[in-house]
């Protein structure tokens, strides 16, 4: 009976979650309504140690539950779903997202339109539930949580991937009209691996979380380097961030340790952010001479040398847009 039901699996969907009470149910509601046969797709949900009511509302639910007895870490939780699976496609959910009715659809379009064992793996296209801030805004204008270009893999030298860096800032790509993209990697709330490529590389490195897709990633194309990742902006999940000003700057500050220990384990370079440096010293310098002018200097430096954001503003006439430059240098900084 086991094996007749792991033959119509497709898709195993392991949603992983912590304390997150007030939007469970919302999550696993949307993954339920999906117009895609309820007998290729399962949901298994890991609960990594929740101590408020998420366990009694998922129970509610037919789902495979599978609870941490104690708080493990989001790669710990990931790495429960993968020997659980049934599916030999791996579909990786955040407890903060909603997924489009048609999401699994169009996700699984990406995998028929490719021979057997030439994606590496496929992702969907992340949209903001609300859009309400500053902060949303500029998060929705830079991609936030979507994949990386393809073009942040295409140099290993410092200088060719800041150039990268500087050429998809004016002309992004994952802003493009196409419906597919091949991306460099692809991260957290809807990224999806085949089964067997996952079990072959032992999953994720749990001593990594907070980079810990980005290592995954790695990992897969040294170990199968003939293979692609693929973005359709046609699978949509909406993302309730709740990120405060404070939360969404100190963000890769806290996730600081990780990424350290995924460059040094990988031998890499990390990447190469010039700009808050040079503005800060600049406005230093200047300010010892004339305070004044140093804080002139430290409010019109982030505009021109981030001056796609300006650019941006007049061609799509979203003046807020002037004020993202200032957000850019304080992400970059920490």
């Amino acid at each position: 009976m086991r094996q007749d039901r792991n033959k119509k699996i497709i898709f195993s969907i392991v949603l992983c979650t912590y304390n997150r009470d007030e939007h469970i149910k919302r999550c696993l509601d949307s993954l339920l309504s999906q117009n895609y046969p309820k007998e290729n797709y399962e949901i298994i949900v890991v609960d990594d140690g929740s101590t408020d009511a998420t366990l009694s509302i998922v129970e509610k639910y037919p789902v495979n539950l599978i609870k941490h007895e104690k708080n493990k870490g989001i790669a710990a939780a990931r790495n429960t779903g993968l020997s659980a699976a049934n599916g030999n496609i791996y579909i990786c959910f955040d407890d903060d997202c909603i997924a489009d009715t048609n999401w699994l659809s169009k996700l699984s379009e990406v995998y028929n339109e490719h021979p057997e064992d030439e994606l590496l793996g496929a992702c969907g296209f992340i949209e903001l539930l609300k859009k309400n801030s500053v902060i949303d805004a500029y998060m929705d204008e830079i991609g936030y949580a979507n994949p990386s270009p393809l073009i942040y893999g295409k140099s290993k030298n410092i200088f060719g991937r800041f150039f990268s860096y500087l050429k998809n800032m004016f002309s992004p790509q994952i802003q493009t009209s196409a419906k597919r993209l091949e991306v460099n990697e692809i991260w957290g709330a809807n990224c999806s691996f085949p089964i067997k490529f996952l079990r072959e590389i032992n999953g994720w490195d749990e001593k990594l979380s907070g980079v810990e897709d980005t290592d995954l990633c790695d990992r897969l194309k040294k170990k199968f380097k003939d293979k692609k990742f693929i973005c359709t902006k046609e699978a949509i999940l909406y993302h309730d961030h709740k990120l405060s000003l404070k939360r969404f700057l100190l963000k890769p500050f806290s996730r600081g340790s990780a990424t350290l220990r995924f460059y040094q384990k990988n031998h890499k370079i990390p990447p190469f952010f010039p700009f808050p440096i040079i503005i800060l010293g600049i406005a230093l310098g200047v300010s010892h001479y004339n305070p004044i002018l140093g804080v002139i200097s430290l409010l019109l430096l982030p505009q021109i040398f981030y001056a796609w954001w300006g650019l941006n503003a007049f061609k799509k006439k979203k003046f807020n847009a002037f004020l993202f430059p200032y957000l850019q240098v304080g992400y970059e900084f920490f």
